[in-house]
C-alpha cells in the first residue's frame, strides 16, 4: 500500500524497518488494513488471531468482519478497539 510506504519515508528510522514483515494501519472505529499476513489463525466478531511472520496478531473489537483476504494481505471492518502483537 502506498500510503504506508509513504508513512515509513517520513519515519527517522531506517528504510529496511520492516516491523517482522507486518505492516498495518487501523481507521479509528471505521476498519484496519493489514499487510504480510500469514493466515487467519481465529475469528468471531469480537476478535482476530492473525498469523505473521514472527508471532501472532491479536485484533480486538466490535463487529469485526474480514472484508478482504487476498495475497497476505487482509482488510477487517468493525471497531478495532485493540491490536496486541505476541512473538513467537
Amino acid at each position: 500500500m502506498r500510503l504506508l510506504d509513504d508513512i515509513i519515508k517520513s519515519l527517522p528510522v531506517e528504510q529496511d524497518l520492516a516491523f517482522g514483515g507486518l505492516r498495518y494501519i487501523v481507521l479509528d472505529g471505521v476498519c484496519g488494513y493489514f499487510e504480510n499476513i500469514e493466515g487467519v489463525i481465529y475469528f468471531s466478531s469480537t476478535q482476530i488471531d492473525l498469523a505473521v511472520k514472527k508471532g501472532l496478531i491479536n485484533i480486538t473489537g466490535e463487529n469485526l468482519s474480514i472484508k478482504k483476504y487476498s495475497s497476505k494481505d487482509l482488510t477487517i471492518s468493525g471497531k478495532i478497539l485493540k491490536v496486541e502483537r505476541k512473538v513467537i
